[in-house]
């Protein structure tokens, strides 16, 4: 498998990569925290790439991978929620 990925800036921390349980899904969060990008491992092709805003002043601090319903989980760094998070639409919703 390859992706088309490509370090966007010099001297950023690593992306992080999350494969989906059924190997599905893979997602990369790139550009500390601030996008969001979903692939088809078998492909290797992209299926989207959304920029991520967290409420008020809060952002990212870790992608905390995908939950038993398929639904990823991310971490705002300030407010310490958790966040169900649509890679599609860059949505993101409480988690209950």
């Amino acid at each position: 498998m390859s992706l088309p990925l490509r370090k966007t800036r010099k001297n950023t921390r690593e992306d992080t990569y999350h494969l989906r349980l059924d190997g599905k899904r893979l997602v990369a969060i790139r550009d500390f925290g601030s996008r969001v990008e979903t692939f088809d491992p078998e492909t290797g092709r992209r299926l989207s790439s959304v920029a991520l805003k967290l409420p008020g002043d809060d952002f990212l601090d870790v992608g905390l991978g995908w939950s038993k319903r398929d639904l990823f989980l991310v971490r705002g760094a300030l407010s310490e929620r958790v966040y169900y998070l649509d890679p599609a639409t860059g949505e993101l919703w409480r988690r209950d």
